[in-house]
């Protein structure tokens, strides 16, 4: 893979791709940076390269540019499903004023009658921010038909609850949320065990 990355007329987007997805199993997010970057450099508009590269932003908590990437795969490709699911979801989990929400709900409103249940999650994820949260209650409940084991549903679910004061099935669904993600780690464990927290609390 390195000795094809070293000919000069290497431009086969395929090969950083690749090569970048490497890196990221390893755990070396510097190098699959540089390597998304360079292939860039041979190839500007190629969408996987630039979805690998906001990915790697994210993970690296660099959030402009991750939405800068996306923005820019949106210029490309505006009916993008996956940029506007993903920039939606930066929007609403690490900004959160009025114009990012808006922006948001504008992304998600086409995934309202989605098969697909990560977007429709990020559409109810969308209307609960924005405080709608019933209408998201009943968003996630389609979510879950959908797709009943994955955790950020299931926690996404408790929070409608836990925001329309049914504290029992708030409770359940995020104690299903833990169970789910039973011997891993994961980014809304902390933030489903402070909700616990809070509903003991009560």
């Amino acid at each position: 893979m390195h000795q094809a990355l070293k000919q000069k007329d290497t431009k086969e987007p395929a090969i950083f791709i690749e090569l970048g997805r490497l890196y990221r199993m390893i755990g070396d997010k510097n190098n699959e940076q540089k390597i998304y970057l360079q292939g860039l450099e041979q190839s500007p508009k190629n969408i996987i390269l630039m979805l690998n590269l906001a990915s790697n932003h994210e993970i690296n908590q660099a959030f402009d540019d991750a939405i800068a990437l996306y923005e820019k795969v949106l210029l490309i490709n505006p009916q993008h499903n996956v940029s506007k699911n993903n920039l939606a979801t930066v929007l609403l989990d690490h900004y959160g004023k009025t114009d990012d929400l808006n922006k948001a709900i504008q992304l998600t409103e086409s995934f309202k009658q989605s098969n697909q249940p990560y977007f429709l999650d990020t559409y109810g994820w969308a209307k609960l921010k924005s405080g709608k949260t019933a209408e998201a209650l009943s968003i996630f409940k389609q979510v879950i038909l959908l797709e009943p084991n994955t955790l950020i549903f299931r926690y996404h679910l408790a929070v409608a609850y836990y925001n329309l004061g049914n504290l029992m099935s708030a409770g359940a669904e995020l104690k299903q949320a833990l169970y789910l993600g039973k011997g891993e780690e994961f980014s809304e464990k902390v933030l489903i065990k402070n909700l616990l927290v809070k509903i003991k609390d009560k």
